[in-house]
Parts: C-alpha cells; sequence; structure tokens
C-alpha cells in the first residue's frame, strides 16, 4: 500500500485502527471489490458456454468490516506478524471477498480450470487480474472440521492510483448450492476462530454438513447422466431404452433437400457464423448451446430436418472438419486437424483403441482418461518432463499440480500432440496419493502406479483380474 494509506502504529488503539482503515477501504478496497466483480463476470461470459452460464451465480461480495477485521488481527496467528497496520493486507488475504455459488461439484471443477489459465501473480507483471500463487483452498476435498465444504481462491486485481497500480488480493468462495445452503442454515461464520459454539450444535451441524455433501454426490450423478444423454443426442444416438443410433445418411448434401425445414437456412447461417471465429477446437456440445440459446430449446430435436447436430454440422458446414470420440469436435475452418485427433467418427473402444476395462473402469473411476493408447503414451511423456523439470516433488499443492499440468500441456503442444489438462491432473492426483513422486521419476515408474491403482479399483468393482493385468498393462506401458 502506499505511504499515504499506511499510517503505521504500535498501538492497539481501535480508533486509530479504524481511522487507517477506513481511508484504505475508500481509497482502495472499494474499487478493487468493484472491479473484482467485473472481471469475474466476465471471465465466467467469455468460458462459460451461454446455457450453462446460469450455473454459476456472484450471489455476494463484501470489504470486510472493520470490526471484524481488527478482531481477527487480535488473534495470535495474526498478531505476530503485524507490527504497523499497514502490515494487515500482506497477511490478512480477506479483505475483499466474493462468494460464487455453483449447481453441482462439476461446476466447482470447471471454474477450477478456467481460473488455471489466469497468469499467476508477480509484481514484474501488471495485469489487471491474476491468481496469487498457493492461495488455493480446496475444502471439498479436505473438508474443515465444522463441514464446511468449498473451494477457495485468491485473484490480486490492481487498482489505479495516481503513482502506480496497487495490488488487493480478493478472496473467492465457491459453493454448490446445497453448501451454501449449508453456510446459511448454520451460519458458517460462527465457527471463526475465537468463536465459542455448544457442542451439540456442532454436532449437527457436522452432521448436515455431511448429509449433504451424499446429496451433492448423488446430484452430480445426476448431472452426469443428464450430460451422456445429451452427448447421445449430439452424437445423433437414441435417449431410449437400448440406445439405438441413427441411421448413417450416405448422402449428407442432400439429407435438408429430401427433409425441408424452414429453419435450415437461419441455423446453417449462424453456425457457419460461429464457426467463422473458431480459434481452436471446441466441443460439438458447446456450439449447439449456442445455437439453442439464440434459436431456443425447440429445435434441438430436428435441428433443421437433419434429425442430429453431428449431421447438421456436415450438411451447413461441408468445409468443418468434425473429429474424435463422441460427440466430438470441430475445428476452426481452413487449418489442419492436429496429428494425434482421431479423424473418424467412431470412439476408441468401437475401435478397439480402448480396452474394454478401462471403459468398465471409467464407469466408477471420476476422470479417468478414455483415450487411445497413444494418447496415454502422450501424456505420461509429457508430465514426466515436466514432473524433471521440478526441484520439490515431495510437497506438491494444488496450485503446484495446476502448474506442471499447464507446462506438460504447452510441453506437448510445441511437439505438436495433444494433451489435456485433465487427464493430466488425474495422472498426478494417483501419483500424489501413491507417494509416488520422485527425482527419478520417470514413463515406466508413472505407468506402473496408474496400473496398481486402476487394477485394485477393478477387482473392487469385480473385474476379472487376468483381463485387468493384461489390458491395462497393454494400454499404458510404453515400448
Amino acid at each position: 500500500m502506499t505511504d499515504e494509506l499506511a499510517q503505521a502504529t504500535n498501538s492497539d488503539s481501535y480508533s486509530e485502527f479504524e481511522t487507517w482503515y477506513s481511508k484504505l477501504t475508500t481509497s482502495t478496497l472499494h474499487y478493487a471489490r468493484e472491479s473484482a466483480l467485473r472481471m469475474l463476470e466476465e471471465l465466467l461470459d467469455e468460458n462459460v458456454p451461454p446455457l450453462d452460464r446460469g450455473r454459476f451465480r456472484v450471489t455476494g461480495s463484501r470489504v470486510k468490516s472493520a470490526q471484524r477485521l481488527y478482531k481477527k488481527t487480535r488473534l495470535e496467528k495474526y498478531r505476530s506478524k503485524i507490527s504497523l497496520w499497514s502490515d494487515v493486507p500482506d497477511v490478512i488475504d480477506d479483505l475483499v471477498g466474493i462468494r460464487l455459488v455453483c449447481n453441482n461439484l462439476s461446476d466447482i471443477e470447471v471454474f477450477s480450470e478456467i481460473v488455471s489459465a489466469l497468469p499467476l501473480y508477480a509484481e514484474e507483471i501488471a495485469v489487471p487480474m491474476a491468481v496469487e500463487p498457493k492461495s488455493v483452498r480446496d475444502y471439498f476435498a479436505t473438508p474443515k472440521e465444522t463441514g464446511y465444504r468449498a473451494y477457495h481462491v485468491n485473484l490480486v486485481v490492481l487498482v489505479p492510483r495516481l503513482s502506480a497500480h496497487v495490488p488487493v488480493r480478493v478472496e473467492v468462495q465457491v459453493r454448490t448450492l446445497l453448501q451454501d445452503g449449508w453456510g446459511e442454515l448454520t451460519h458458517e461464520d460462527t465457527y471463526k476462530p475465537g468463536s465459542v459454539v455448544p457442542e451439540w450444535i456442532t454436532r449437527m451441524s457436522l452432521r448436515m454438513a455431511e448429509l449433504l455433501a451424499a446429496v451433492d454426490s448423488i446430484a452430480q450423478d445426476v448431472r452426469e447422466q443428464l450430460d451422456i444423454e445429451a452427448a447421445r443426442t449430439v452424437a445423433g444416438e437414441s435417449s431410449r431404452p437400448g440406445g439405438a443410433k441413427s441411421a448413417p445418411s450416405t448422402n449428407l448434401s442432400t439429407v435438408a433437400a429430401s427433409a425441408p425445414n424452414e429453419m435450415f437456412a437461419p441455423l446453417s447461417a449462424a453456425l457457419n457464423s460461429i464457426l467463422k471465429d473458431l480459434d481452436r477446437p471446441r466441443p460439438l456440445a458447446s456450439i449447439s448451446q449456442l445455437l439453442v440459446s439464440q434459436f431456443g430449446s425447440e429445435i434441438a430435436p430436428e435441428w433443421g430436418g437433419t434429425g442430429s447436430f453431428k449431421t447438421f454440422v456436415e450438411s451447413a458446414a461441408p468445409a468443418a472438419m468434425v473429429t474424435g470420440p463422441p460427440p466430438g469436435y470441430v475445428h476452426p475452418l481452413g487449418k489442419n486437424v492436429p496429428e494425434d485427433w482421431e479423424s473418424d467418427w467412431v470412439g476408441a473402444a468401437e475401435r478397439g483403441d480402448l480396452p474394454p476395462v478401462v471403459q468398465e473402469l471409467a464407469r466408477y473411476e471420476r476422470g479417468l482418461p478414455r483415450v487411445s493408447r497413444s494418447r496415454v503414451q502422450h501424456t505420461i511423456e509429457a508430465l514426466v518432463e515436466a514432473l524433471r523439470r521440478r526441484e520439490d516433488l515431495q510437497t506438491l499443492t494444488r496450485d503446484d499440480i495446476e502448474l506442471i499440468a499447464r507446462e506438460a500441456v504447452d510441453s506437448a503442444g510445441r511437439a505438436g500432440r495433444l494433451v489435456v489438462r485433465p487427464h493430466v491432473v488425474y495422472m498426478l492426483t494417483v501419483l500424489r496419493k501413491a507417494d509416488a513422486l520422485t527425482p527419478d521419476v520417470s514413463a515406466i515408474s508413472v505407468a506402473a502406479v496408474l496400473d496398481e491403482h486402476l487394477s485394485a479399483r477393478g477387482i473392487e468393482s469385480g473385474l476379472p483380474e487376468t483381463e485387468l493385468t493384461e489390458q491395462l498393462s497393454e494400454w499404458l506401458m510404453p515400448g
């Protein structure tokens, strides 16, 4: 903070503190809150498809009150670090706070991925909003003793002043609907350090948190099944029992003509406008959502008379390349498809590139890559290369995992290979849980740990051990 605002005092006088903090709030913190709110909304608008945008709602923001902050500075864990009032913004990171509420656990993961794409804050790099290094706290993975579950991350925003830009940390708390309800019902703030709560209330609140966490898990299962049904619709499969696929057409250019529909022409124009601006491959589902948000959900059953969205894309935009496992990706017009993207419209399982046991394991193991052997090998190789550039592998935080994943994706991209962040994060998470992150990490050691982990999961799920051993080794092991 500037010298003007950093009115230092060694006194415990609340009036002196209040005077200092009032000036800081008026000149800096209120502006930081407004800037962070605006940029956070813009970030979500840019990265979340219109139909899913309503799943992310900012439900509150605040600048910490003088009374509550003063009380916090008196706690021993902070008091020993504060000799001047100007030390407070460096010691306490939630002077400004924003609460974001999402529908499901998968939405939390989406937000985490969006934030991970932001630059990390560094004094020498001036960007409007960045992520404070090592600031992620995942209370879904490790709930507080009270039962509190949320995802926290600190964003650093720059507030302009006459002489310079002042960096301000803004704590963003992300909760699911159910966990936000728990916070409101139990007044989670009463569990702050120094508060005294009767033991029976603590027990009942913890029980409520655990019940709602179980319901969150069920809600996530429902969400995943709905996503599967949506993917089938995009790919042209029936959602009726048996999952029969729509009959393939032999002449896509005549589909619309043989089944004329007055919506085909406007839909086609809107689709080509979207494709013209593509800068990277996009899931077909996200493109379909853009059209649904423009024309309404009633277009989805027919897609201009073509029957499925994939068929519509191939009919309305013959130059578009649609590749990858169902429901597929559409690539920027006029650009080459990356070499290791599947170029035909069948999944890895249907081609025989994905072992049946992996397809079955994916039902129980969230995040397991369901890709061909070559894609798994590329991911392992990129991960090993990124790990070998790090000195300390024993105390990896979630931020460290995100950094390693970015490095792996970037290095693979430079080599012309497609590696996606969730697959790297999955492998890193398995390695960390197995305490297998060592300086001599190799592709074989990574594959061996994954093999052991998945074999155990498969045996728990009742899969034949012999088939597990053979198919996993063939899929994971290099050479």
